[in-house]
């Protein structure tokens, strides 16, 4: 397992030894983070771990393998990255672990049994698809998970709060959220 998913999963329990119970812990990420944040959700879920109350990804990079269909679709739309990069991306962040391998790409992995999903993308980004799949297999299985794509908006978009009425709206839903799963938990 690469470094990356390995910290971020050693991070995870050391709050859960530090007692913080995992029902008030969300894990939100984005990009990158968000591929983080989905990974951890099913790696606790294998390994019968106490799962958080919710996961919140903006703009997540399930497919380290480049496979969804929008990074050609809208390889001349987005304003953050070119369909060459996947493949530079990934091998930076795996080395020569296989880019399709459910613990790394959660696109391939089971998405049963998270907890619930939140997933916010851009109509123009590369990785619009790998937001949709995953939120259609978490559907697929029975699972919660809520899905809003916003038109024309450059990935990781949040970052530009409070200046982008998109990325206030973005953020203060996924607050409501969060707020809502911790209460439930």
């Amino acid at each position: 397992m690469p470094a990356a998913h390995e910290d971020v999963a050693a991070a995870y329990e050391f709050l859960l030894n530090s007692a913080i119970d995992s029902s008030r812990i969300a894990l939100v990420g984005d990009s990158a983070g968000g591929n983080l944040v989905l990974s951890l959700a099913v790696q606790l879920r294998d390994r019968d771990r106490p799962r958080a109350a919710c996961v919140a990804a903006f703009s997540p990079w399930t497919d380290l393998a480049g496979g969804s269909p929008s990074v050609g679709l809208n390889a001349e739309r987005c304003a953050m990255f070119y369909p060459e990069n996947i493949r530079d991306f990934a091998a930076a962040a795996l080395g020569n672990a296989d880019p399709a391998a459910p613990g790394v790409s959660p696109v391939y992995a089971e998405l049963h049994d998270l907890p619930p999903v939140l997933l916010h993308v851009g109509s123009t980004e590369l990785l619009l698809d790998d937001a949709m799949r995953v939120h259609e297999r978490i559907r697929g299985s029975n699972g919660e998970s809520s899905l809003r794509v916003y038109d024309d908006v450059p990935h990781c978009w949040q970052m530009l709060f409070p200046f982008v009425p998109e990325a206030v709206d973005s953020l203060r839903e996924t607050a409501a959220f969060i707020e809502a799963s911790l209460r439930q938990r």
